[in-house]
């Protein structure tokens, strides 16, 4: 008797257990499908019905959400935060935007509000990309020439290095927190040279290329000088242009400027003193030189926020799985604005 009342509990337990695993499997199930239906009728452009009929690229759309203060000038705080690249994240469903593209449209939607009369940049990147860099940093004085009363203040939190520090040469003041790094003003571009490594363990390089420079830094090959010399005079143009920006940008004399832009990086108060920042202090601090900018007594601040549709938050779900192409696929040395200490 004790033993069939054994079995039968036994039973009714793996019963028990079987539906649970069924219902979490039918949940999974049925939150995928959910997913990709959603994911599949955002590709079609059906979720167009509820979207602006402009062009999405040159008029993009976000919700504002009220951040500070109140009053008919509008600023909106713009966040530059990490490495500033093209890099894109995938979701579970679909492959989310880049920061760059991001924030350029974010300053696009400014532009294009006649309502906004400043950005609040806030910056804490020690850089990125060279091109990246220099995209931020040119729609940023757009958004300044396309009217005259309007500003940008940049707000330093914990870095404004190298390419975080170049879009910041588009504003008009530049404040900075007292622990904030600021400046490495240069440009870099790095690999590994594995000629030796190589030698030891027997591996061995083939190659087939149309011209003698056509895999420069090959890092089973010796260091050529002429490579080096090619890739020198690239690395030289960028950072004349990065030197130039900060010069107009800061307006420092030359000499005093080629004595801090080799790359070093100050805390605020070096920064303050070599004129690389004009302000430190805090948020509130922030928006308060903004507001003496724009001569007006209140400012109301706003953030970007992006348009979401139902479900949004289930295509936006990060993919558990690592990223096999990342893991594959060799970084190539590229120029880089960063601070990479």
């Amino acid at each position: 008797m004790s033993e069939n009342n054994t079995s039968s509990g036994f039973a009714k337990g793996c019963l028990a257990t079987s539906l649970i695993v069924m219902s979490i499997m039918l949940g999974i199930s049925f939150l995928l499908n959910l997913g990709l239906i959603t994911a599949f009728v955002a590709k079609e452009g059906i979720a167009s019905s509820i979207s602006s009929d402009k062009a999405e690229d040159e008029f993009p759309q976000f919700t504002e959400k009220w951040s500070y203060g109140s009053g008919d000038v509008k600023v909106v705080r713009i966040p530059i935060s990490g490495i500033i690249s093209r890099d894109k994240t995938d979701g579970l469903f679909s492959e989310q935007m880049d920061m760059t593209e991001t924030t350029l449209r974010q300053i696009k939607a400014a532009q294009n509000d006649e309502d906004i009369a400043g950005i609040l940049l806030e910056v804490d990147s020690p850089g990125g990309t060279v091109t990246s860099s220099d995209e931020i940093y040119m729609a940023l004085k757009k958004f300044k020439e396309s009217r005259e009363d309007r500003t940008i203040v940049t707000f330093v939190r914990d870095m404004a290095a190298s390419g975080g520090f170049y879009v910041a040469m588009a504003s008009d003041k530049i404040i900075a927190e007292p622990t904030s790094i600021i400046g490495s003003i240069g440009v870099i571009m790095q690999t590994i040279n594995l000629t030796g490594l190589s030698r030891k363990i027997g591996v061995e390089d083939v190659t087939i290329k149309s011209g003698d420079n056509k895999d420069i830094l090959n890092p089973f090959r010796p260091v050529n000088t002429q490579h080096i010399e090619i890739l020198q005079a690239l690395i030289d143009d960028s950072y004349k242009k990065f030197f130039n920006i900060v010069k107009e940008g800061r307006r420092l004399d030359e000499t005093k400027l080629k004595a801090i832009a080799d790359g070093s990086v100050f805390h605020s108060d070096a920064a303050l003193t070599n004129g690389l920042i004009d302000q430190i202090g805090y948020l509130d601090d922030a928006l308060a030189l903004i507001k003496d900018l724009l001569g007006a007594p209140e400012v109301k601040i706003i953030k970007y926020n992006t348009r979401e549709y139902f479900f949004d938050w289930l295509t936006e779900a990060k993919n558990p799985m690592p990223d096999i192409k990342s893991i594959y696929r060799p970084d190539a040395p590229r120029l880089m604005y960063i601070w990479r200490p």
